[in-house]
């Protein structure tokens, strides 16, 4: 896969990945059921081996909606909802799963329960131990660019900029550079128009 460097340092593969989403949100809940064994061994079973057949390369598991409007849920509910399906996914599938949480609480028992990546939607800004849990994992992580201020003045240079203090967060915590990806966070605040 080519890459690109860039003034910090970073490579950039040009090609993308493949990602496949299943969210224990109360969306997903209303959609199968529960988040039970039932659901675990029926609909995510069928759900995910339809994403690879497609040619899903990774599976980004969330437990807390993050559409525009969305109601914010404690970590632990939040992590009542992810544990239970990474750890479905990891006992049948060979598929490397993305936990999307900004909180550390979760990301911690997701990777307790399997979780190869975190996939932060506020960039290592919003829990400041969020960092060091990735650190200490070992895991990669998906930093996003997202603020709360969307009046942006030059919006490809805030963006950059922006992306760098989530990747400096990532370096000064430990976390290696080959595991850390970049999302430019379109459709949080932004379009690609």
């Amino acid at each position: 896969m080519p890459t690109t460097t860039y003034d910090d340092g970073l490579d950039r593969d040009v090609e993308g990945f493949k990602i496949g989403t299943e969210l224990g949100t109360e969306a997903a809940i209303v959609k199968y059921g529960s988040i039970d064994t039932e659901w675990s061994d029926l609909a995510l079973v069928g759900s995910v081996e339809e994403m690879l057949a497609e040619g899903m390369d990774i599976l980004d598991i969330g437990g807390e909606s993050t559409r525009p409007g969305y109601e914010q849920i404690s970590s632990e509910e939040e992590i009542d909802r992810v544990a239970p399906v990474i750890e479905a996914v990891k006992q049948r599938f060979q598929v490397p799963v993305s936990l999307d949480t900004y909180k550390s609480k979760v990301a911690r028992a997701g990777i307790a329960s399997g979780a190869d990546l975190i996939n932060d939607i506020w960039g290592l800004k919003y829990d400041e131990d969020m960092a060091a849990v990735i650190a200490k994992s070992g895991v990669a992580c998906c930093l996003m660019h997202n603020r709360d201020n969307t009046n942006y003045y030059d919006l490809m240079d805030d963006i950059k900029d922006d992306l760098n203090e989530s990747v400096r967060i990532a370096l000064t915590a430990g976390i290696p550079k080959d595991k850390i990806m970049l999302d430019p966070g379109i459709g949080f605040g932004k379009t690609y128009e």
